[in-house]
């Protein structure tokens, strides 16, 4: 519902997730439980126009409201153009051969603030990713967000490789020189 908020109107967001999603936290869902099945049916499933909420309930079978999330999260990593339309990074998270590299590179997107905290973050253990979103996000250990943020951020490296991502970079004329180049400081 609109309505006029210090003299201009303002749109507020549908959902908590929306909401939650403009105050710049990483992504996540609160039904974290069904990223893996939703993302293995996508793969599975041709490719369409849009990635809609009617997409998830009729060819997904999905009819939670709560599925519904997926769509934000999925924008926010790049899986999704901003009206739905699935991108190139979607098509190669379908394809077996670069899935699990589309999907690190997907994450090192949508989780950015993360990785630039902590190059590795997908090596990190719960409790130690917990403490980069604590800093990141000013919420408190056991807030709900918190643990919902870390365990998409699971879910999600469960379809990624990092370790191709990071080879594959290496092979790159590109990244073989930030690979093989030091930063070295000036003499005073």
């Amino acid at each position: 519902m609109r309505r006029v908020v210090g003299g201009a109107w303002y749109n507020p967001p549908e959902t908590l997730e929306d909401h939650l999603a403009d105050t710049n936290y990483p992504p996540f869902m609160n039904s974290y439980g069904s990223i893996k099945r939703i993302l293995q049916l996508a793969k599975d499933a041709q490719t369409p126009q849009r990635f809609t909420q009617d997409f998830l309930k009729s060819l997904l079978g999905y009819q939670s409201g709560s599925a519904e999330a997926i769509i934000p999260l999925m924008k926010r990593i790049g899986l999704l153009a901003s009206d739905g339309t699935p991108t190139d990074l979607y098509k190669r998270f379908r394809n077996p051969a670069e899935s699990s590299r589309a999907m690190a590179e997907a994450m090192r997107k949508g989780y950015h603030q993360i990785f630039a905290l902590k190059e590795n973050a997908y090596t990190l253990k719960r409790e130690e990713l917990d403490g980069l979103i604590t800093q990141l996000t000013g919420l408190s250990k056991d807030h709900g967000t918190v643990r919902a943020i870390a365990k998409t951020f699971e879910a999600l490296k469960g379809f990624a490789s990092f370790d191709e991502s990071a080879s594959e970079n290496r092979n790159s004329p590109e990244g073989a020189l930030a690979v093989g180049t030091q930063e070295v400081g000036t003499l005073s």
